[in-house]
């Protein structure tokens, strides 16, 4: 964004500025903004998300990537599997949790005892 930002304010304007800027430089400027930030987005987007993921568009059209359908599902399942482990890690934890809240709560109430008595 800031690149887009840094292109669109330091960009040369043309000695006649199109029509669709309205004759007017900060109008071209911002169209240049949201042409660049736009187009950055639209292959940004895929790139990281292959760098990532390993994972790389079939098509990029003006509505976005288009993935394979096989790639998708497989990147579904992966996820479908952390979040199974993750529920697992919390159900096992949770049982650790009650029994730390209940020292907890035991703990308290000795300290609560120990300030009456002083």
């Amino acid at each position: 964004m800031l690149a887009a930002v840094y292109f669109a304010a330091t960009a040369d304007t043309p000695t006649q500025l199109p029509s669709v800027a309205l004759k007017q430089e900060l109008v071209y400027r911002g169209e240049l903004l949201l042409a660049v930030l736009y187009g950055g987005l639209l292959i940004a987007t895929p790139v990281v998300r292959g760098i990532l993921s390993g994972l790389l568009p079939t098509e990029i059209t003006a509505r976005g990537a288009r993935y394979d359908a096989e790639q998708v599902s497989g990147g579904f399942e992966q996820t479908e599997e952390r979040i199974d482990q993750l529920t697992e890690v919390i159900e096992a934890s949770s049982g650790h949790i009650a029994r730390i809240s209940a020292e907890l709560a035991g703990l308290r109430e000795q300290v609560v005892q120990f300030e009456d008595r002083g």
